[in-house]
């Protein structure tokens, strides 16, 4: 008996349970059966149980054919199953902006797979790497973040917009921040430390009902 007719029988038995129809089968241990040259034997597996979670799976092979009597045997094995996920298309540098050439699908083995993930290119493109990655790695959601449009330490331009009322002063950021994050900014006058919300590259917004949230001497 080939030992690929088997593994096409447990293949086909796999994909009708949900796993990917070009998954990874190992079983430990199996070796295929002696059958006689002519029978012609035929593989067909029943009574699968497969535990989608971890890829562990058994079932019961039946092999019958001509001039033979049917061999059933009890397998146990793992699948190694794959999902199509976005991908790096080459290494990338720890702060690195992803352009859409830096990311493609492929399908990648759930092995790979830890956490939470981007799940369509969209999910990545446009974010800025935390650590280096490699080709063909998946991007961990947490690994990810929104690009920084306030550096610490730059001069920023602070806006505070109320009804009746709109005024712009230069401040000094005490922290980075990306879109939508809110940081503490200096006010280099009052030496007053505001609550400020990032509005673009080197632009906040004072946050509505904000006040100075401490006072310092310094920044570094």
């Amino acid at each position: 008996m080939r030992r690929d007719d088997v593994l096409d029988a447990v293949r086909n038995a796999l994909v009708a349970a949900g796993a990917s129809t070009d998954c990874d089968i190992e079983l430990p241990g199996f070796s295929p059966p002696l059958v006689p040259f002519e029978a012609d034997p035929r593989p067909m597996v029943s009574d699968l149980d497969y535990q989608s979670s971890d890829g562990r799976f058994s079932a019961v092979l039946s092999i019958t054919g001509d001039a033979m009597d049917p061999i059933h045997l009890r397998l146990v094995g793992k699948v190694d199953d794959t999902i199509e996920l976005p991908v790096a298309t080459a290494r990338l540098v720890a702060g690195a902006v992803l352009r859409a050439e830096d990311v493609h699908m492929a399908r990648v083995h759930t092995t790979m797979v830890r956490g939470e993930v981007a799940r369509r290119p969209g999910d990545a493109i446009g974010m800025q790497t935390k650590r280096q990655l490699v080709a063909g790695q998946p991007f961990a959601l947490g690994e990810l973040m929104r690009p920084a449009m306030v550096q610490k330490g730059a001069k920023v331009m602070v806006m505070l917009d109320s009804p009746g009322i709109a005024l712009t002063a230069q401040g000094q950021a005490m922290e980075a921040g990306a879109i939508g994050e809110r940081i503490r900014v200096l006010n280099p006058v009052s030496r007053a430390v505001i609550e400020a919300e990032v509005i673009g590259p080197d632009r906040v917004r004072v946050v509505p009902n904000g006040s100075p949230v401490s006072r310092v001497v310094s920044v570094r």
